[in-house]
């Protein structure tokens, strides 16, 4: 209503990252052109391009191509790490990370380096007090230690997400825990539980 592209562009990528979360694909396709249009209105563009960039690569993803979404990823970081975009270094880390570890998930990759590299990059990232995503990427290292079968490490890394969420954890906090649960109970067999 007040005219400011750039809030209503934060708001729209807030709302369609819940489309997403609950399938609603076509929504998010219909709303990337006006998207564009906003941030076409925005003095330093850059930033949200990253953003929408994101946006379509994951929305790739859920579509089933998982090589285009890596390959628009890793592009997409390239370009933060050029521009010394430390959130978009995070949030494009934390995507691409996950495909890769989705894509080993289902058998279509065994190894895991890069997702290892990603990850540790993000540590020191937000060990050196970057963007507060610490429990994210805690969880993600404890998720790649399930995947790597080196279970006491990824119980370590659960136990430091949860230490770092404890104070006042949200909804994604605990779902992301429930998360690093699941994946210690099926690297261990214990398919029930996960």
């Amino acid at each position: 209503l007040r005219g400011v592209a750039s809030e209503e562009l934060i708001s729209l990528m807030g709302d369609m990252g819940i489309s997403m979360d609950q399938g609603n694909l076509k929504e998010v396709e219909e709303q990337l052109p006006y998207m564009e249009q906003l941030v076409g209105k925005i003095s330093n563009p850059v930033a949200s391009l990253n953003s929408i960039q994101m946006l379509k690569a994951v929305l790739i993803w859920f579509h089933g191509d998982w090589d285009e979404s890596i390959r628009m990823c890793r592009q997409g970081l390239e370009e933060a790490c050029q521009r010394g975009d430390v959130e978009n270094q995070l949030n494009l880390t934390s995507e691409l990370s996950w495909v890769l570890l989705e894509k080993n998930r289902w058998g279509e990759l065994d190894d895991l380096s890069e997702a290892e590299a990603l990850v540790s990059n993000a540590l020191r990232i937000v060990d050196q007090g970057g963007p507060d995503e610490a429990i994210e990427v805690y969880c993600r290292m404890s998720t790649l230690r399930s995947r790597q079968r080196r279970l006491v490490e990824a119980r370590q890394w659960l136990e430091k997400a949860r230490s770092a969420a404890a104070p006042k954890p949200t909804a994604w906090d605990d779902l992301a825990l429930d998360t690093c649960e699941a994946e210690i109970a099926y690297s261990e067999g214990r398919w029930a539980e996960a």
